[in-house]
């Protein structure tokens, strides 16, 4: 609708006034007039950082507000314990990586794995999986960290510090030469550990993401750094790669 109305016209010309037939009054849900909303206010943002506008029109408007509908899916603290405990066995020590950097450093699977869960190696070379050679346990200056690639995902490129709980048991399982993902049976073996950690099942609320969303969630409470204050939003955003708004919606 936009592109028909205003395709042809210089971008400096619109008015603030002239843009909520495009996200405010139409007759679509409430998150789809916050997606135009945000899509609007980036396209004019675009234009001003090119400079084909002095300011951006949609300043003059607020989003939409988007009423939640069902409540986060988190691990609670005891859930938590118990699918960490499980991947401490020695028949699931396989996927104990992969289980630290997802509970305890908020990394997305794909950030880990690359799509490859479920997947045979030899038929998929061109995947690219995290590797020990992107984690840093010993820095010199600063606390460890994970300098996390960018696989096409906004602010998926970025640098992950590790919180204390997690150092020592990636050095651990460095120092056993375990990978950071399994290649061979991991859907299988991922499968039987939530499995064994009583997350898996009819009753089960586990989606792809909830140990990232546990993650983020336990550090809004508690900075894992210092134990006493609260990270600031910039940091929180730097850390996981997602907005303030991401988070309001899922965390």
């Amino acid at each position: 609708d936009f592109l028909r109305a205003c395709g042809n016209r210089n971008v400096s010309s619109i008015l603030g006034s002239e843009l909520t037939s495009f996200f405010l009054t139409i007759s679509r849900s409430a998150q789809t007039k916050n997606n135009r909303y945000r899509e609007l206010r980036a396209f004019f943002n675009f234009c001003k950082r090119k400079k084909y506008v002095l300011s951006n029109p949609m300043d003059e408007h607020i989003a939409p507000q988007v009423t939640k509908t069902t409540r986060p899916k988190v691990l609670s603290v005891d859930q938590a314990k118990k699918l960490f405990q499980v991947a401490c066995e020695s028949k699931f020590e396989a996927l104990l990586p992969f289980i630290t950097l997802s509970l305890f450093c908020g990394i997305r699977p794909s950030e880990i794995h690359g799509g490859l869960l479920g997947k045979s190696p030899k038929n998929f070379p061109q995947i690219k999986t995290l590797q020990w050679d992107d984690i840093f346990l010993d820095p010199e200056v600063g606390h460890p960290y994970i300098n996390l690639p960018f696989i096409g995902k906004m602010s998926s490129g970025r640098r992950v510090e590790i919180p204390p709980n997690a150092v020592e048991t990636l050095k651990y399982c460095k120092g056993k030469q375990l990978d950071i993902f399994p290649a061979k049976n991991s859907s299988r073996l991922y499968s039987n550990l939530r499995k064994e950690a009583s997350l898996q099942g009819e009753k089960s609320e586990w989606v792809p993401d909830i140990m990232r969303h546990t993650a983020i969630s336990m550090v809004y409470l508690l900075n894992p750094f210092d134990e006493k204050s609260r990270l600031r939003e910039a940091d929180i955003s730097a850390m996981f790669g997602n907005s303030e708004y991401v988070r309001q919606r899922h965390y």
